[in-house]
């Protein structure tokens, strides 16, 4: 029997994953999960469908936990995070359970007599890029890891994909996941503010639950089948649904609220969106896994909303109230505490600022739909003039079109033929310098000296660098943000950073600044008690309130 370790195993990936798994007999699951009501039904139904699942209850942030669920696995996978929103509503726990937790696992596996056998999946996001607008709308592993200010979810997964690279482990992947699709996202995402960070032209490549389980699935059955040579092992793989699944986020709101006979020019007004400062880009090497899997068949973004409209009928009953869905759920939400709207009006300013830009960024926008430019609807966001969305999205000749990202050496050499020329080249363009004096050719994970702009020193092996898109570990990992000033000494952030953000531009977002919105859920939550209070007080202080309620009765 081989024992396989999931971590997140209640989650939105790993749950439909697991029957997959521990259907066939041959593999059992130790399931990592936190002890709750909820979680210990969940694993008896999976016990009452006869899988082959045993529990662990534990907590990710506990090392003593990670290292008891360890032992005695071949396989890790690691899907166990705090995610979006929760992410934005407590930052402290995000950056202790994404990268702490990365970081007791990691320290579990290696603490095992047989380390170097263990192999370990690791889920990372299109979220660690960073936001993407029209001028660059493809991205691929390599590129600049820009998660920007309060992005505490895409920002916390770089340091734990970087403690995963740099572990020493001889076979481990990281998955760089796209958004994904799933039943309850619709109503799960009503009612959080962060449904409006999202910039309408956005550029998104979906998956599904179904198909990312399919492709996870399909991994660690050819591993332990020994299927998978031994060059799979070691990358970063970017995973999304591929042409079909390519939209902007506009697009994917359509096709939610079109399962309630309705559209967002009726629910939303486009200023109620931020502009800049969220993630979402398509993949042009989203292609690899799926040729190698097939994991995408059958299920792409259009089959996923056809499938929902059937399966969920109690979408129908939302035409018939979508004036109240309006004027009393979604626009109370675009200017709650925790949208960008209210932040643009109320404050903090430097919030505002992050998410539409500095001065008059926000007064400006168009207020009706007719003014503001829609990329699906053939016009340019810059200028508004025509542009073919079609021809836009097509994948042919990208590099010829200029939406490759340069990386600062010839990424089209196989590792095999990287040389020490190639990465003093890549320093360079980062706006550093490799220290090596010396390299085996070809050798991309013995660490190297390295130095920054701003003088730190610090050990990367070539992988992490040239083909994984990481840079230095002290200035050039969010928490603090400072892209601002990092983009004028950085030629490899510049490239990008500069496609929405002014040169002149000089913020900083310090360490714990995106506590700010955990303070503001608190007040709004006092505000909203001491509101009922106040009501209730005044109606049993003033005897006149309860009379003339009796008198209205009569």
């Amino acid at each position: 029997m081989r024992t396989i370790l999931i971590t997140g195993a209640s989650g939105s990936i790993t749950a439909p994953l697991i029957p997959l798994l521990a259907r066939a007999g041959k593999i059992r699951c130790r399931l990592f999960l936190r002890d709750s009501a909820k979680n210990r039904d969940l694993f008896s139904r999976w016990q009452r469908d006869g899988l082959n699942v045993e529990p662990f209850w534990g907590n990710l942030c506990d090392a003593d936990s990670c290292l008891n669920a360890v032992a005695g696995c071949e396989l890790v996978l690691h899907c166990g995070a705090l995610i979006p929103p929760a992410t934005l509503h407590y930052p402290d726990l995000a950056w202790q359970t994404n990268v702490g937790g990365t970081r007791n696992i990691l320290t579990a596996i290696k603490a095992q007599s047989d380390w170097k056998k263990i192999r370990l999946i690791y889920t990372g996001t299109v979220a660690q890029y960073g936001y993407r607008n029209h001028l660059h709308p493809w991205g691929r592993v390599g590129d600049p890891l820009l998660p920007g200010p309060y992005e505490v979810y895409g920002s916390s997964k770089v340091r734990a994909e970087r403690l995963v690279i740099e572990s020493g482990l001889e076979r481990w992947i990281s998955l760089r996941l796209s958004p994904i699709l799933y039943d309850s996202m619709i109503l799960r995402n009503m009612g959080d503010g962060l449904i409006f960070q999202t910039p309408l032209n956005t550029c998104l490549e979906w998956t599904t639950t179904r198909c990312t389980a399919d492709l996870i699935s399909k991994i660690i059955t050819a591993e332990l089948a020994g299927e998978l040579p031994p060059e799979f092992w070691r990358r970063v793989y970017n995973v999304g649904g591929g042409a079909p699944s390519r939209t902007t986020y506009y697009e994917t709101l359509a096709a939610g609220l079109r399962l309630i006979g309705s559209s967002p020019k009726y629910f939303f007004r486009p200023h109620w969106f931020a502009t800049r400062n969220f993630s979402g880009l398509w993949m042009i090497d989203s292609d690899i896994l799926i040729k190698q899997f097939d994991f995408t068949a059958g299920e792409c973004f259009t089959d996923f909303f056809n499938a929902l409209r059937k399966k969920l009928w109690y979408y129908k009953v939302g035409y018939p109230l979508k004036r109240l869905i309006r004027s009393r759920i979604l626009r109370p939400l675009a200017f709650g505490y925790d949208a960008p709207a209210h932040w643009a009006e109320n404050g903090p300013t430097e919030r505002a600022e992050a998410f539409y830009g500095p001065g008059k960024a926000y007064a400006e926008l168009p207020r009706f739909w007719h003014q503001f430019p829609l990329l699906c609807e053939n016009r340019d966001p810059a200028t508004g003039v025509f542009l073919d969305y079609n021809q836009f999205k097509s994948d042919d000749n990208l590099r010829a079109r200029g939406y490759y990202l340069g990386h600062g050496y010839d990424d089209t050499r196989p590792d095999a033929e990287i040389e020490l020329s190639d990465l003093i080249s890549a320093a360079k363009f980062r706006g550093g310098v490799c220290l090596a004096e010396t390299m085996t050719k070809g050798d991309m994970y013995t660490e190297l000296p390295w130095h920054c702009h701003q003088g730190h020193e610090f050990s990367a092996s070539p992988y992490l660098i040239l083909r994984a898109g990481h840079w230095c570990p002290v200035c050039c990992q969010p928490e603090p943000w400072n892209f601002d000033e990092l983009a004028r000494h950085v030629p490899f952030f510049a490239q990008v950073w500069y496609d929405s953000h002014h040169p002149d531009e000089r913020n900083f977002y310090p360490q714990g600044s995106a506590r700010d919105i955990t303070a503001a859920r608190t007040g709004a939550r006092q505000k909203k008690i001491t509101g009922w209070v106040g009501r209730l007080a005044a109606y049993f202080k003033d005897p006149s309130n309860r009379k003339n309620k009796n008198r209205k009765k009569e």
